[in-house]
């Protein structure tokens, strides 16, 4: 599994961008051993988050997120595959 950060200028400045994309790095990095393998994940921040992101935040939103998004895609793929 891989994991792309995408964060656009109207988050704020270069500190604030980069700061989320090393944060969210690091949480893929921490809980990567629990998702299976052959996704791609793009994260993207949503506009009001309000305040730095925190790695315990992150990993909680992406232990939350990722297996839901695996999942729809699976069921998605398998009504597909079925018709």
């Amino acid at each position: 599994m891989r994991i792309a950060v995408v964060v656009g200028r109207q988050f704020g400045t270069a500190v604030r961008r980069n700061r989320f994309r090393r944060v969210v790095r690091e949480a893929f990095r921490v809980c990567q051993q629990a998702w299976p393998d052959g996704y791609d994940i793009i994260v993207r921040p949503q506009q009001n988050l309000v305040g730095p992101l925190r790695l315990q935040e992150a990993a909680r939103s992406l232990a939350r997120l990722i297996p839901s998004a695996v999942s729809r895609l699976e069921k998605r793929s398998s009504r597909l595959s079925s018709s």
